[in-house]
């Protein structure tokens, strides 16, 4: 959720976020989110809090993300295709060139953040009937035993996905992208003999701006 509100302000900023990067903004969204998150935990610890209806409603949030997510992708891909046509009429400015750099950064990577977002929403259903799922139906005094159990299981299994979302995550995009890291390369060369993966051919987007640029000015003049 904190990239997706940093992509929300660089869409919100976007013909200068390159030039000036307003650290404030990431300084305030991540001081906000662990505060939350502090004031979460305590009143988990102190009991203010019930965590099945955390836990229940905790997704929400994501349902919020994922649809200003996609809202925010449209607007780039709007503004993107209106500099394009623009850019053709030889309609100029000095950010043309990088607000365009900025729009198509800013669509490839809501992208992939909406993606992950349904992901983590996903874990999220599954990691919650998994854990408790078993307080509803071992609900018994003689199933208590097996009840801590599933409990027990249930722990290990939302720590092992937590723990690899992250890897996950960049795995696929390094598959996506054609830019593999150095323990993606040890995967492919261990376990991807015979199978080929297609790498996504380099387009240079910034040496295509300025040949389009230098023609359209060498016509104007």
């Amino acid at each position: 959720q904190n990239i997706g509100k940093f992509r929300i302000a660089a869409t919100h900023f976007v013909a200068d976020y390159e030039k000036r990067p307003r650290s404030l903004i990431s300084m305030f969204i991540i001081l906000a989110t662990n505060s939350i998150a502090l004031l979460l935990s305590f009143g988990f610890v102190k009991g203010f809090i019930n965590c099945y209806t955390v836990s229940n409603f905790g997704m929400l949030p994501n349902f919020g993300c994922a649809w200003l997510l996609r809202i925010m992708s449209e607007r780039n891909r709007r503004r993107h295709s209106a500099l394009s046509k623009a850019m053709k009429r030889g309609i100029l400015d000095e950010y043309s060139l990088s607000l365009r750099v900025q729009l198509k950064e800013n669509i490839w990577s809501m992208q992939k953040i909406e993606f992950g977002v349904y992901i983590c929403m996903l874990l999220v259903v599954v990691n919650n009937l998994i854990i408790f799922g078993p307080v509803f139906v071992l609900d018994a005094p003689a199933q208590l035993l097996q009840l801590q159990w599933c409990i027990w299981a249930a722990s290990i299994i939302l720590a092992a996905s937590i723990a690899g979302s992250a890897p996950i995550g960049t795995f696929a995009i390094a598959l996506h992208t054609g830019k593999h890291p150095s323990y993606v390369q040890w995967y492919l060369r261990k376990f991807g003999k015979g199978v080929q993966v297609a790498a996504r051919p380099e387009v240079r987007e910034v040496d295509a701006y300025f040949t389009q640029l230098h023609s359209q000015w060498d016509s104007a003049m």
